[in-house]
């Protein structure tokens, strides 16, 4: 019988024993892995299969940074008209939107529904400071905002009366998907180095007029904490690691590490007649073993306190889920899990109706039934 791989020993018990502990082999790793493009927290890529064994990004099992683009265009949009020509007015310019990623758990919409609607919350008379209830998360201290040093506020940027735009100097709406054009109010100088190419990134075709694409400055600058602190700087410095190993063979689309996951699977259960060699059972035990560990993959649970803020439940309800935002709203800490879970699988499916339900509804759609009773379950630890 002829093989075309050759049975070593040493090597498979190095490979098993290199692997990554606890992750499964071929695509499972990357299936599972959400990693982040370059602002961690605010532009989160999932890895998914563009072609068969080809995938959009490859994500760092160090930092969770992509290491490289697959497809630098995947998921991407036109850029748009923009009032300045550069580069971007004689190729095709595309961006990744900042608004799906921005209402990935319908806060815009929420926030513009069932909040900001002149009612509800009436249109301010003026952009001045003023202490925030709401949106603590995002702007820890509304009167000490860390961008521009005491000299612009809030709705310098956020249109008052439709929150899902930004403004431009003359109250002239844009879009989230576009904040270069609202960025360079004030920084002229980068504006005009973003659109030469000096200043911020681009991946794509590089010939000239060659499809590109261009990073937009929320991707890199966090708006609300660009000061940095003492460091004053606009960009979290990032931790450098190793260069990554480069797709290889023969269509470019098999990586050394999957070629050394595959040969590792393979020495895991070498086919019958491979082993000629004393001991070979008690050696083939081992190995399967130790395939056994490093094979299985294991499900992390899901974390109810997380996501009750990571969903927007803080907002009303509170930190600690029974100071909230009004009187006529719930305090929810301590209640049975059974019970809240019914609660919001009733909301989600329109069951219950009442009271202040709507808001309610725009977030449980977006959560699966695992996912409820991750906060339900951490709800009933939290004292009442």
């Amino acid at each position: 019988m002829k093989f075309d791989r050759v049975f070593n020993p040493t090597l498979c018990a190095y490979l098993l024993l290199s692997a990554p502990a606890g992750a499964a082999f071929a695509d499972a790793t990357q299936a599972a892995t959400e990693c982040f493009e370059s602002r961690e927290g605010a532009t989160q890529v999932q890895p998914r299969d563009v072609e068969p064994n080809w995938q959009n990004v490859k994500c760092s099992p160090t930092t969770g940074a992509v290491l490289f683009w697959g497809d630098p265009f995947d998921g991407t949009i036109p850029m748009g008209d923009m009032p300045i020509e550069a580069d971007y007015s004689h190729e095709e310019a595309v961006v990744k939107p900042r608004e799906p990623y921005l209402d990935r758990n319908k806060l815009l919409t929420v926030c513009a529904m069932a909040c900001h609607d002149g009612n509800y919350v009436p249109y301010p008379e003026n952009k001045l400071p003023r202490p925030l209830k709401m949106h603590t998360d995002i702007v820890p201290d509304a009167m000490n905002l860390k961008h521009g040093k005491g000299a612009i506020w809030c709705l310098d940027c956020h249109h008052a009366a439709n929150r899902t735009s930004l403004i431009d100097h003359f109250g002239n709406e844009i879009s989230f998907n576009q904040p270069q054009q609202m960025c360079g109010k004030c920084h002229g100088q980068v504006y005009r180095s973003w659109r030469d190419g000096i200043h911020g990134k681009r991946i794509g075709m590089w010939d000239k007029g060659g499809k590109k694409r261009w990073w937009v400055c929320t991707e890199c600058h966090n708006p609300h904490g660009v000061q940095q602190g003492d460091r004053n700087s606009g960009f979290t410095q990032l931790s450098p690691e190793h260069a990554p190993l480069l797709p290889k063979g023969q269509d470019r689309r098999v990586s050394t590490i999957d070629s050394r996951q595959e040969d590792a699977a393979f020495c895991a259960a070498p086919p019958l007649g491979m082993i000629d060699m004393p001991n070979s059972k008690k050696l083939t035990s081992v190995l399967a073993m130790i395939a056994a560990s490093v094979m299985s993959t294991s499900v992390p649970a899901l974390d109810g306190a997380t996501l009750y803020t990571e969903r927007t439940c803080i907002t009303c309800h509170g930190a600690d889920a029974k100071t909230p935002l009004m009187t006529e709203y719930p305090k929810i800490a301590g209640l049975a899990p059974e019970y809240a879970l019914a609660q919001m699988k009733d909301i989600k499916s329109g069951a219950r109706s009442n009271s202040h339900t709507l808001a309610m509804k725009n977030v449980m759609h977006l959560m699966s039934e695992e996912e409820m009773a991750a906060v339900a379950s951490w709800l009933a630890g939290m004292p009442k």
